[in-house]
């Protein structure tokens, strides 16, 4: 047994700073929500650990119960069985191999435990004490599968050569917190070699006051992040994040000498000698090349409202991917996240290097195909396996016309159309009657199911004026209802940006009369909100309220509501209050736009409506689409230029008429609906007869 005291750093290269300029460049992380939790302040979910393949360990905590789990996104976790007799468990440390380590326990009885992957799931064993001990707890594992950890409060390596070895009587006075693949082991202020057996003592950082430094983790190059605890008087102290190093000693991470200041810590550090900490109370990664960077500021511009909360429950792996609690301001949400640093392809199956595994990165596969499986060659079965690896993320990629192809693509190229905007290409849509017009875009204003150009072609209506619509569906003042609706996940609403959404209305004729729904979270002095369609555009919301001698617009956050022309509740710029009111606006009653509706009567409703939500002021506390939508009426339109009588439409009267109304009224067709009454009686037998002996 020996023991080597280190010499220190000199004060002057103590303090860690930036390197030299390089081609590399400060990350830009991604975000992908993983766990929905309610609270973490219960300690409800804990993340402790994750490796390269961004598998992630912790533990859950409900009703008193807690339980290890495990999971390898986009999968959700999966927890981890029970040895016979146990209750609760901990996963505290997982491997390349997704090996697992941590503890169970039932009562006060503490054990160590690992947990082993095979191809049923995963088996659990408690493991070996040192002789005459009950309690343990195995904190880390290596890729060599080295497990160590405590035996009592004597730090141990659980599975060495010899079995379980007192690590305490060779000198190493901690308990281990971590331990990396050259078999080094940290805790305290030291750091030793399992091989030969070598503690060595790290001293002290240099720094006023130091009470004792506390090893967080240790990488494949030996280095050790901790932290050093300084007094800062008679009755308080505080903790630096530093990094130890060989040949340089210890370093402080972005701070130095008092004043001091509170809330440091380091948490994790990777082969990279990367570390995760908190400094000032900003929640970052320490880079050798940059500094400390915070990971908020420079999350992707749609990660905007996630809003990192922890510093203590976080996972770290070489390939600078954090698993973290945060919350959605935008939305409510809370949960862990996968933070995945972009420009380069960390995650399987993300083609274009933007921290995301969406359709996207088929049409970029598409455009430079590369080898998935590393089987060598690049073929069907890579595309397939992009395929799954992007349905697991949660966007299934179809390929309906068996192309090769994903549809997206297809049609972002412009291979396929898609009249109707719903992701599918049109040639894979039933078309009755062989237009080129999917049925899902054709109109079908008797609501029977079938398209109206299908209807009026087999007989089953009629449309003696040749407009479209069948003519029992002419002669009524309809309207329908168009809604798009968004729901998990939600819609978010950008500060300075404009949010665009369409909707496809299927039916034609001309607009008699349009209504406008809209249900969303944002503050409604800050938003612009426009309607186009058939080239016309009008601005139905101007920032209520703005501007005003505060320059500010109304203060209430979103609308639940109707505008109509003919809106009972007043003009909707002047729907608002200037105070602290963030309850939303809601119908009934109605609002009357800025902009009149009636801007679009007359027009073909058929085609295209776009909503744009232009945004102009900060974020607020809540920003999501929830759903908005159009009630379209038509009016009705006396079928008098045509003789009514001539039930098949070409042109003369005859007693084939008189045979194909029959066969309609006995099958009770809406076409034999001949006074368009809603009902199907003798009425329109004897009201047909009267048109076909009159002549017209």
């Amino acid at each position: 047994m020996r023991i080597r005291t280190l010499a220190l750093a000199s004060i002057a290269g103590a303090l860690l700073l930036p390197a030299a300029a390089s081609a590399q460049t400060v990350p830009t992380y991604s975000v992908e929500k993983l766990i929905t939790a309610t609270t973490i302040l219960d300690g409800d979910w804990v993340a402790a650990s994750m490796n390269d393949q961004a598998m992630c360990v912790g533990s859950r905590t409900l009703n008193g119960v807690t339980l290890a789990w495990v999971m390898s996104p986009p999968a959700p976790p999966v927890f981890l069985p029970l040895p016979p007799g146990y209750a609760n468990s901990h996963a505290l440390d997982v491997n390349a191999s997704g090996v697992i380590v941590g503890n169970v326990a039932q009562g006060n009885l503490t054990r160590g435990a690992v947990w082993t992957p095979t191809p049923a799931g995963y088996q659990v064993a408690v493991l070996p004490t040192l002789p005459g001990h009950s309690q343990s707890n195995a904190v880390a594992i290596n890729d060599g599968g080295d497990i160590v950890g405590t035996s009592q409060a004597i730090p141990v390596w659980f599975n060495s050569p010899t079995g379980v070895r007192d690590l305490g009587a060779l000198g190493f006075s901690f308990d281990p917190v971590d331990i990396n693949n050259q078999r080094q082991i940290c805790g305290g202020n030291l750091r030793m070699n399992l091989d030969t057996s070598v503690v060595e003592n790290l001293g002290q950082p240099p720094l006023d006051r130091v009470t004792g430094t506390f090893a967080v983790g240790i990488n494949a190059q030996g280095q050790v992040a901790a932290n050093a605890g300084v007094r800062l008087s008679s009755s308080s102290f505080t903790y630096f994040a530093v990094r130890y190093t060989d040949d340089i000693g210890w370093q402080v991470l972005g701070g130095g000498q008092p004043p001091f200041s509170s809330g440091n810590g380091a948490y994790k550090i990777n082969d990279r000698g990367d570390v995760f900490a908190l400094i000032g109370n900003v929640r970052g990664v320490f880079f050798d090349a940059f500094g400390f960077v915070s990971v908020q500021t420079h999350l992707e511009p749609d990660a905007m409202y996630w809003l990192i909360l922890q510093y203590f429950s976080v996972a770290m792996n070489n390939r600078g991917q954090l698993f973290q609690w945060a919350t959605n301001d935008a939305t409510d949400a809370g949960g862990y996240i996968l933070v995945t640093p972009i420009g380069t392809t960390i995650l399987p199956g993300d083609i274009n290097a933007d921290g995301h595994v969406r359709p996207d990165d088929a049409c970029a596969w598409q455009s430079a195909p590369v080898d998935l499986n590393g089987d060598g060659l690049i073929n069907s079965d890579d595309r397939a396996l992009l395929f799954g690896l992007i349905a697991a993320w949660g966007t299934p990629v179809g390929d309906c016309n068996a192309n090769g192809i994903a549809d997206s693509c297809d049609i972002a190229a412009g291979t396929s159309s898609d009249i109707n905007i719903n992701g599918i290409p049109d040639e894979c849509e039933p078309d009755c009657n062989a237009d080129g017009v999917p049925d899902t875009a054709e109109p079908d204003w008797n609501a029977n199911g079938t398209p109206d150009p299908c209807d009026i072609a087999s007989g089953t209506s009629r449309d003696c004026n040749h407009n479209g619509i069948p003519d029992e569906s002419d002669r009524q003042a309809l309207s329908r209802t168009y809604t798009a609706t968004y729901g998990t996940p939600p819609v978010i609403i950008y500060p300075l940006r404009t949010l665009s959404r369409s909707i496809f209305v299927r039916d034609i004729g001309p607009v008699a009369d349009v209504n406008f729904r809209l249900h969303d979270w944002y503050r409604v002095g800050d938003m612009v909100v426009r309607l186009t369609h058939n080239g016309i555009t009008i601005t139905l919301i101007d920032r209520p309220g703005f501007p005003n001698i505060y320059n500010i617009g109304f203060r209430e956050l979103g609308y639940d509501i109707t505008l109509d022309d003919e809106g009972t509740g007043g003009f909707i710029e002047n729907i608002g209050t200037l105070g602290g009111n963030f309850d939303p606006i809601v119908s009934p009653p109605s609002y009357r736009p800025n902009d009149p509706l009636s801007a679009f009567d007359g027009q073909d409703m058929h085609g295209i409506w776009t909503l744009d939500i232009e945004t102009v002021s900060e974020p607020p506390p809540r920003a999501e689409l929830l759903s908005w939508g159009l009630v379209i009426g038509k009016a009705a339109i006396p079928v008098a230029d045509c003789c009514p009588a001539d039930f098949n439409a070409d042109g003369t009267l005859n007693s084939q008429d008189f045979f194909d109304f029959l066969a309609a009224f006995f099958a009770l067709q809406p076409a034999a609906d001949f006074n368009a009454d809603g009902t199907i009686n003798s009425q329109d037998f004897f009201d047909f007869l009267a048109a076909f002996f009159a002549g017209c």
